[in-house]
């Protein structure tokens, strides 16, 4: 086992000290804190960056599912609202919010 500190990760995979840090506080990162120093296995962070290899085909396949008559706000509306809860008005280009307390203004 090699272990190696924040410094070595950052250059290994091209990140910055604070993304590594976000990834230790979320556990996305395998790593361990000895002493209040933090230490990742050389061999674990090799497993893990194979492990995150993306399949492109998923984004083909979404792409190909999309019919190309599909009306790009139509999209927007769809993804906007099963992400958020909100409805999206394409006329406004924006989140949607109470316009009665702006009226006057």
């Amino acid at each position: 086992m090699k272990l190696v500190d924040v410094k070595e990760i950052c250059e290994l995979l091209n990140v910055k000290k604070s993304t590594i840090h976000v990834w230790i506080r979320n556990g996305t990162i395998p790593s361990y804190r000895l002493n209040g120093l933090i230490r990742f296995n050389m061999d674990e962070i090799i497993e893990w960056v194979k492990g995150q290899q993306t399949n492109t085909s998923n984004v083909y396949t979404l792409s190909r599912n999309i019919s190309e008559n599909q009306d790009i706000d139509d999209i927007i509306k769809k993804a906007i609202y099963e992400s958020t809860g909100k409805e999206y008005d394409p006329t406004h280009r924006g989140n949607q919010t109470n316009q009665a307390g702006n009226e006057g203004a």
